[in-house]
């Protein structure tokens, strides 16, 4: 069966679901944006390879993508260079070849095999690689256009209907659900119980048959004192409703049930502070930090975590040799010996010493710029190290420095991307003795502010001369715990593009913030005790969710805590302590195990109770342990399934028809595990648009076999008001959720 979608009718084709909002057809085409991405309804016929071609125009920048969410081919025609890259990012082929003229129409074609998928330009093939065999395969793909990318027609050849592996659900049986995360409702005002009362008679208007109540623990427990999702107004707002309700968790039960709405407490385990820094060497700073991080202290943290800091996931203690006391020469290299858009002349460097505010170095310095032939190095869970290769590259050196300051910047103030390169070869650091490893990178302004009477807040980014840099983790994307083998240094970074500098800090810190490591029996048992909380509480169940707002630049430098060293060498033979060579696969399964021991603990525990247990299974979790995982650890789904662990599973991110989708499904539905599509979609469903895409969502995801839709989440759109009413900002999709799930009228 071929198919062939234009857009001579200025809309998308009724088949082709929409994932972003805002199109524009000009001439017959639709126009790509920042970021246009669609889902196209395709499986392969047996035994053949499926097709998918874009007719096109597109500008220097613009990229094309296809894709099942687990795989992905992206072609950058204007810069010539196509790849292969697997759900975290990480590219699994690639090659460059002469950029294609933007002035000219293309044929981009996709070609997906069982075992290999290949890109084509104007019908040449440019790449091919393999993949692992994906059984059973997507039944959608996704396809992407950025940066003024014209799309004529999308013509799709040896496909056949993409018929679902699960049956789809009746009506009456495919539920809603919504999730509270209640420091973003406590934003705009304190809540009371009649408030309460109010926002469970809204979801009840909806047909909400469970709550999902992310559980932050009581006042005891520390999250509340200070609340970076919605400031000091939000942690001031917790302390009032406190004062109002007492445990907010049990007040959100007896408002739920008194409606006939199940309520759950969802733990995130990992999620047990925030990175966001706050301005080192303030007094104002200074009163609110708990624990202390490269760039500033952190105040939205767990007590027990603050306490208890040893038992987080760490580096190794050979990757925190103290960096010497003097920086001499800074090297900054270009992936090629091109001209840049800049000079050597043009960089600009900057010290500080509290990175709260930076000024001009005024010491030693001397310029050079020179092609060369120069080491290429790897990324290793210590660090970078020489790989052994050289490449013949632009090099703009920065030489006879005296650098003592903690914090360091280099800026340029264009925006070309014209001096690029994986940042692990971008950048090198050299002492006295030579070159430096022991040093952490800061590429964003901070994000979290202090104000002088103390209050502290979330703001939009500014110079970072005048707020500081948030360091050791990648402050302006989607947390990269969420993407399996995420590594940042890996990735290419132009100096010339984004914030426009690259900051430097001595040392590194020794792990993430308030992650805890699932190989410690007391972080465990700390777990445990919050499963204890929310069932003491009345909660009906518990729902435990991996996913987490952990941003590292890369998961692989840390996991190597006293014991994962000692279960590795008795396993393996192998210390992880005095190699960075071993075997990441069996690393990651032997971290796995240690969470699904956890997982096996809470289910004995609410099964005690006479309660339920709901488990988070992500598109996290879509790749095999020795190709590789999310956070470095092994995410047990299957075991998680088959072992009875789960009453039933939210799917958050795992798109109906998806090829992970299709292989959790497969697994779930003989067990009789009820399954639900949680899409993230917060600032999706007040523009215009986002209800027909909500619709679609929930269509899609009961024709594809899903037990049912989780809205996510509640404060998108329910705002409470200080003068206790709780408004429903959008009434569209109110009436759309009460058409799908029959629900009372709102009262």
């Amino acid at each position: 069966m071929n198919k062939v979608y234009d857009f001579q009718a200025g809309c998308l084709p009724a088949e082709i679901l929409p994932e972003t909002i805002g199109h524009v057809f000009a001439d017959g085409c639709l126009c790509g944006g920042a970021n246009t991405l669609l889902r196209v309804p395709a499986a392969a016929r047996p035994g053949a390879a499926l097709a998918v071609e874009a007719d096109l125009s597109f500008t220097a920048p613009s990229n094309i993508l296809c894709g099942d969410r687990t795989f992905t081919l992206i072609a950058e025609p204007g810069l010539g260079r196509y790849r292969l890259q697997h759900s975290g990012q990480m590219p699994l082929a690639e090659v460059r070849i002469p950029a294609a003229d933007p002035g000219q129409p293309i044929r981009v074609g996709f070609l997906l095999r069982a075992d290999s998928w290949e890109i084509l330009v104007n019908g040449a093939s440019v790449l091919a690689a393999a993949i692992p065999p994906a059984a059973p395969p997507a039944a959608l793909l996704d396809l992407g256009f950025t940066h003024d990318c014209r799309v004529r027609a999308i013509r799709l050849s040896g496909c056949a209907a993409p018929e679902p592996v699960c049956p789809p659900r009746p009506a009456s049986s495919f539920h809603l659900e919504v999730a509270v995360d209640f420091p973003d409702d406590l934003m705009h005002a304190p809540y009371d119980r009649g408030m309460f009362a109010r926002l469970f008679d809204e979801f009840a208007g909806w047909g909400v048959r469970r709550c999902h109540w992310i559980h932050y623990g009581g006042p005891a427990d520390g999250w509340w004192r200070h609340c970076h999702c919605g400031g000091e107004a939000a942690a001031n707002h917790a302390a009032k409703t406190f004062a109002n309700v007492g445990d907010f968790l049990a007040a959100a039960v007896t408002a739920a049930h008194a409606r006939g709405i199940e309520l759950y407490g969802l733990i995130k385990p990992f999620d047990m502070g925030f990175q966001y820094s706050l301005g080192e060497n303030t007094a104002a700073a200074a009163a609110r930090g708990r624990l202390a991080r490269i760039g500033g202290p952190v105040d939205w943290i767990a007590d027990f975590v603050a306490e208890n800091r040893h038992l987080t996931m760490a580096r190794k203690p050979s990757a925190l040799a103290a960096p010497p006391p003097v920086f001499t020469r800074i090297d900054l290299v270009k992936n090629d010996a091109a001209p840049a858009a800049f000079t050597a002349a043009d960089v600009e460097l900057w010290v500080s010493d509290d990175n709260a505010h930076y000024r001009p170095y005024a010491g030693p310095l001397q310029r050079e710029e020179a092609v060369m032939d120069y080491p290429r190095w790897e990324h290793t869970p210590s660090g970078g190290r020489p790989a052994g290769a050289a490449a013949r590259v632009r090099v703009i050196r920065l030489q006879d420095l005296r650098l003592d300051s903690p914090y360091c910047a280099l800026r340029v103030r264009g925006r070309a991307a014209s001096f690029a390169n994986d940042l692990l070869n971008l950048v090198h650091v050299w002492g006295p003795a030579g070159p430096v490893r022991t040093w952490t990178i800061g590429l964003a302004p901070r994000l979290a502010h202090v104000q002088p009477d103390g209050a502290a807040a979330i703001r939009r980014r500014g110079d970072f001369c005048e707020v500081g840099v948030e360091f050791d983790c990648v402050a302006d994307k989607t947390p990269t715990a969420v993407f399996p083998g995420y590594n940042h240094w890996q990735l290419p970074h132009a100096l010339d593009a984004g914030h426009g500098f690259l900051a430097i800090a001595r040392g590194r810190n020794p792990d993430v913030l308030a992650a805890l490591s699932p190989s410690y029996p007391a972080a465990r048992d700390w777990w445990l005790a919050l499963v204890r909380q929310c069932l003491a509480a009345g909660a009906d169940g518990v729902e435990l969710r991996v996913r987490n707002h952990h941003a590292p630049l890369a998961w692989s430098e840390f996991g190597f805590e006293p014991p994962v060293r000692d279960a590795f060498l008795a396993r393996h033979g192998v210390d992880l302590w005095a190699t960075d060579d071993f075997d990441r696969a069996a690393w990651r399964r032997l971290r796995g195990a240690a969470y699904t021991e956890f997982y096996r603990a809470a289910r004995q525990l609410v099964r005690e109770y006479g309660r339920k247990l709901g488990l988070h299974v992500s598109q996290t979790m879509c790749l095999e342990p020795d190709v590789a995982a999310a956070m470095e650890i092994q995410w047990d789904w299957r075991t998680w399934l088959t072992e009875g662990l789960a009453d039933s599973v939210t799917m958050k991110e795992v798109w109906p028809g998806s090829r992970f989708a299709e292989e959790v499904l497969a697994v779930a539905r003989p067990r009789r595990i009820p399954v639900i599509f949680a899409p993230y979609a917060n600032t999706l469903w007040n523009q215009p648009g986002g209800v027909e895409i909500c619709d679609r969502r929930i269509r899609l995801a009961r024709e594809r076999g899903y037990d049912g839709f989780q809205f996510y989440e509640c404060a998108a759109v329910v705002q409470g008001q200080p003068d206790g009413r709780v408004v429903m900002r959008q009434p569209d999709l109110r009436a759309l959720l009460q058409s799908h799930f029959a629900g009372r009228p709102a009262k």
